[in-house]
């Protein structure tokens, strides 16, 4: 299940959207309204059988913010997509810890996420798109297996190694969407930013730590909606990071 990260007044501040309080619409995230994060009814075991008039009202109410966040949802990240070294960290641990169950991610989806945002225009995307300086390809190592136990899902991640590249790609995106107009999500913010890339969902039995090796290049951004519907691919191959002269003291890294 996704994390919802918004702003509840810039939502209502959306042309067409209904208002309701933050309460009631949090109610309904949760799911105790009897609808998921994705605005689809969902059937509870406990759940009453009289259902007043405006209980229904804010469950369709909400129903519509949540679709609306879905459709202008906004996906940055690094596709990795089939890689060997992926698959080969996955299957080995499948193989070390076959007593632990856990829903492996699709291989074709693997990526490092660089930036998330709800309540996007394409108008922004284009803007923030146009605005940020573009670096050539570089590499990221990979650090260690772990988890986020804090995460509903329990995801099993490969953390990454933020070198300063990386941040700084990540920081150029964040501020070029903020300039567009665009909120960030907490965790797209760069003093709450955790690289890493997620192999699995619904890890059983709590933590994981193991040290990895092995190195991914940085050669392509994606930006993209809900459910990797892709915007607009960026290569880092085909368009080089020309360095003016006036930055070459800001990206030493780029020389």
């Amino acid at each position: 299940m996704a994390t919802i990260d918004f702003n509840l007044r810039e939502i209502y501040g959306t042309k067409g959207l209904p208002k309701i309080t933050p309460s009631e619409f949090m109610k309904v995230v949760r799911g105790e309204e009897g609808i998921d994060l994705d605005g689809n009814e969902v059937v509870q075991k406990d759940a009453p059988f009289n259902i007043t008039p405006a209980e229904e009202k804010i469950k369709r109410d909400a129903t519509t913010i949540l679709r609306a966040l879905g459709e202008n949802h906004l996906f940055v990240y690094v596709s990795f997509a089939n890689s060997p070294l992926l698959k080969q960290i996955l299957e080995v641990f499948e193989t070390k810890s076959p007593e632990l169950f856990f829903q492996p991610s699709n291989p074709e989806h693997y990526h490092l996420t660089l930036f998330i945002a709800d309540d996007v225009t394409d108008q922004q995307i284009e803007e923030t798109i146009a605005d940020i300086m573009y670096p050539p390809e570089f590499e990221v190592e990979l650090a260690n297996l772990d988890t986020f136990p804090e995460a509903e899902d329990n995801p099993l991640i490969a953390r990454v190694t933020p070198n300063e590249a990386l941040l700084d790609l990540q920081a150029r995106i964040s501020h070029a969407a903020i300039k567009a107009g665009i909120i960030p999500s907490l965790f797209s913010r760069p003093p709450h930013y955790i690289p890493h890339i997620t192999l699995a969902d619904e890890l059983e039995n709590g933590m994981v730590k193991k040290e990895l090796q092995g190195t991914l290049s940085v050669d392509k951004i994606v930006f993209s909606r809900k459910d990797f519907a892709t915007i607009k691919g960026i290569s880092l191959r085909d368009s080089p990071f020309k360095l003016r002269e006036e930055d070459a003291d800001r990206y030493p890294h780029y020389q």
